[in-house]
């Protein structure tokens, strides 16, 4: 006697919890994307963009205190004349932000401390964009502490092309969804793309 074949019943997929502010967390797309979805749709954050706009309202003091820290090793830069009177001029905006810096002979520049909010690592490389950004005004800001904000913000951010763990990735979206404006970098790009389902769905062909 043959027995008859029982097709499983296919079972619904248990609704997902969120791992964010944002939505549940996928995953990253190409390194350079995390991919969250939620109720409305699929949310692509760049993750640069997203780093930066956090860093910004970090440095700017937005998500508490940003208190400087002191370099072990002291960094020694060599800069034109030019930018060593623009430092020199402004050493207590630099310092209100963290970036202590102290003028020696001859065009150098000794860095005492940076903010905790970067890396100490990235110290050398870290001021002297910042000095030649402020000497050619490249970063948007109403002050001189915004100005210099946006600029370590944005060399000191997460890159495009860098694999994050989840972990990481989760806890960056939590710090984004605390900013005041999350939703722009200081320059003005989009930090978030939302797909609606039903554009994904439109897109795809599915009716129903």
């Amino acid at each position: 006697m043959r027995t008859a074949e029982v097709t499983p019943t296919p079972q619904a997929l248990p609704q997902s919890r969120p791992t964010t502010p944002w939505g549940r967390y996928l995953g990253q797309y190409r390194h350079t994307y995390l991919l969250v979805e939620d109720e409305e749709g699929l949310k692509l954050v760049d993750q640069h963009v997203a780093h930066e706009r956090v860093l910004y309202e970090k440095l700017l003091g937005n998500l508490g205190p940003s208190p400087a820290q002191a370099l072990l090793l002291p960094e020694i830069l060599t800069v034109s004349p030019a930018v060593h009177a623009l430092a020199s001029e402004h050493l207590q905006e630099l310092a209100e932000l963290g970036v202590q810096l102290e003028p020696l002979s001859g065009g150098a520049l000794r860095v005492c401390a940076l903010p905790q909010a970067v890396s100490a690592g990235q110290a050398q490389e870290l001021v002297l964009g910042l000095l030649e950004d402020l000497a050619q005004d490249a970063f948007p800001g109403r002050s001189w502490k915004e100005k210099t904000a946006a600029s370590l913000a944005c060399r000191a951010a997460i890159k495009k092309n860098t694999p994050l763990a989840a972990l990481q990735a989760e806890q960056l979206l939590a710090d984004l969804a605390r900013c005041q404006d999350p939703y722009r970098c200081p320059h003005g790009r989009p930090v978030i793309l939302t797909l609606p389902h039903a554009e994904i769905e439109r897109r795809i062909g599915r009716r129903n």
